[in-house]
């Protein structure tokens, strides 16, 4: 506990390298760093993949997959994949178009279609804050029987989008012939009539999920902020949501369960400060390329969580155990809605309105393709005997005891994952054990993303 300012860090820094190489190893497996990432949680989430519910379930899959991540870490991603690829089929370049009379048509066309997708987003947004403020003061109604009985401007907006697209697509076709019919098709299946973005009707590209309100409300201007909520702090709202499907979770789930009331780990990490791992040999360390501060803090909350107490990750008797009653990684993919091969045949044809959304070094580079699951971890620390005492001192003088280990937080009266009575000191070992809830949530962990 005496190690400060830039040699603490890299104490630090080589804790989380060491988790890293060890999750990855025994997780993700063989990744080809020309064409797939792995980006680790720097705090787990939790995500009810499992719920009994197929509603919410969906939801958190949705949150999931529709989660994009960038090429450079210090690049902020767009705000949703529908979002973005919608985006990205507007304003695909098929050529000049010869006839200037056309052409000027098609521009006039093209502004007029994205001012009145810009008023639906705006409109959008204001419906939906509307109908979840009156779920809260009066009856639940879905979301179509609202915008038709209390919201006419929802439908106003959506019918003059529809009015714009069809005139756009009306010139596309006059312009380029049966060569737009691919972008037509792509169009139309994540259109708000028929497509993925319907939110009031099931589509063939939608799905019935339930919300938490507070990550359902997109920003004015068309942009989606979809973010994983792990507890709702209202009743979660039904409506519909883009498609996506994750491979083979359920079945893996039902074995974790029995795990984790047998007490038994289906997979172990172990990890020590005493080693070579760097954070910069890994391209996608947490946070998106952020240094993810120190591998322990304790106290209630804020950055500050224990100034002035260091654990020393290079003592020969530091080391992290954590035990998972379940650890997988899970196939996760968009629905008919989204079809990559347009987007590797397009890529490099976005107008300047749009530029290069999926190419390399591009806002849009990478799309996930498998989730990094985990559930009901146990936790042992073993440290020297002066850093134990000074640990343990610290979190029994806590009126709260909070701590971090790692992307783990732990404790407080809602922590859904880990047990607070369940936490305990073997002053014999100098060893600290944290075990989990016996019904708990599952963790997403990661994410593995294929670069486009």
């Amino acid at each position: 506990m005496t190690t400060t300012g830039q040699s603490t860090r890299i104490l630090a820094d080589r804790v989380w390298a060491a988790y890293h190489r060890s999750f990855i190893q025994t997780v993700a497996g063989s990744i080809d760093p020309e064409t797939q990432a792995v980006t680790l949680a720097d705090t787990a989430e939790t995500a009810d993949f499992g719920n009994s519910d197929p509603a919410i379930a969906a939801s958190y899959v949705f949150e999931t997959g529709n989660t994009l991540l960038t090429w450079d870490p210090r690049t902020t991603p767009p705000e949703g994949l529908l979002y973005s690829y919608a985006a990205f089929l507007d304003n695909i370049d098929l050529g000049e178009v010869g006839d200037a009379g056309l052409r000027s048509q098609l521009d006039a066309a093209r502004g007029k279609y994205r001012v009145a997708n810009k008023n639906f987003a705006d409109v959008r947004s204001q419906a939906i804050a509307a109908w979840i403020e009156s779920r809260q003061t009066g009856p639940s109604i879905d979301f179509a029987s609202f915008v038709k009985g209390h919201f006419p401007l929802f439908t106003l907006a959506a019918l003059a989008l529809r009015g714009a697209d069809i005139e756009f697509e009306a010139l596309m076709f006059q312009a380029y012939g049966t060569k737009y019919s691919a972008i037509a098709d792509a169009r139309n299946k994540c259109g708000i009539s028929t497509g993925a973005a319907a939110m009031d009707r099931p589509t063939p590209y939608n799905m019935a999920v339930k919300r938490c309100a507070q990550s359902m409300i997109p920003a004015a201007g068309g942009s989606f902020r979809e973010e994983i909520i792990p507890i709702c702090s209202t009743r979660p709202v039904p409506t519909y949501a883009p498609v996506y499907r994750l491979d083979g979770f359920a079945e893996a789930f039902a074995k974790w369960r029995e795990n984790s009331e047998e007490d038994i780990a289906a997979e172990t990490l172990r990890l020590t400060g005493n080693s070579d791992d760097d954070l910069r040999d890994f391209p996608w360390p947490p946070s998106g390329g952020k240094t993810p501060g120190d591998f322990f803090k304790i106290g209630e909350r804020g950055p500050a969580l224990i100034p002035g107490l260091r654990v020393n990750t290079r003592s020969p008797s530091f080391s992290v155990t954590i035990d998972f009653a379940g650890l997988d990684t899970f196939s996760i993919t968009p629905g008919e809605w989204f079809d990559r091969g347009i987007v590797e045949a397009y890529r490099r044809t976005a107008s300047h309105a749009a530029p290069r959304l999926f190419d390399e070094g591009g806002p849009t580079g990478l799309l996930p393709i498998a989730v990094i699951a985990g559930f009901a971890p146990s936790i042992v620390i073993t440290m020297d005997r002066h850093d134990y005492s000074g640990f343990k001192a610290r979190y029994h003088a806590l009126p709260i005891s909070l701590f971090t280990i790692g992307p783990f937080r732990i404790g407080g009266t809602s922590d859904p994952v880990f047990d607070s009575t369940r936490i305990g000191f073997d002053d014999r070992r100098s060893a600290v054990t944290i075990r989990p809830r016996k019904k708990t949530l599952p963790l997403v962990l990661g994410v593995v993303s294929s670069k486009v």
